[in-house]
């Protein structure tokens, strides 16, 4: 029943009052969008890893090809004709001299190839590393 005078009549209702369910229901909405943002976010980084991983995978696959197929290149043009000899750096060991041992080969486990028709022209070394450095002075790595 309004009250006499008053600008506001007062209503009753049987129905409860449910104040802040709008503030709760969007603030679990907006805390499920976040939700499907970090899952969405994580799913694209590793994605773009494994996809970063198989180009980096492939190019390495591919320089391995280029270096194998260079190596060949290599042996085919040192020891390619039949007049041709391959053999370890070892065999040019003296072991009949005095004080002679492993550690005095230079790099015993170098494969060289000689030419049989000049016999007098030293070996060509088929080895990988710097051609521009005499093969006696190069390093292992």
């Amino acid at each position: 029943m309004p009250l006499i005078g008053s600008p506001h009549p007062i209503v009753t209702s049987s129905a409860p009052v449910r104040r802040g369910f709008s503030l709760v229901l969007s603030l679990t909405i907006m805390a499920l969008m976040l939700v499907v943002i970090i899952t969405l976010v994580s799913f694209l980084k590793i994605e773009s890893q494994l996809a970063t991983n198989a180009v980096a995978r492939s190019r390495a696959r591919l320089q391995a090809m280029v270096a194998l197929r260079l190596a060949l290149a290599h042996l085919q043009q040192e020891a390619g004709p039949d007049r041709r000899t391959t053999a370890r750096a070892d065999i040019c060991a003296d072991t009949m001299q005095k004080g002679w041992d492993w550690t005095t080969i230079r790099n015993p486990l170098w494969t060289g190839v000689w030419r049989t028709d000049k016999p007098a022209q030293p070996p060509a070394w088929l080895v990988s590393g710097r051609h521009d450095r005499p093969a006696g002075i190069q390093t292992i790595s």
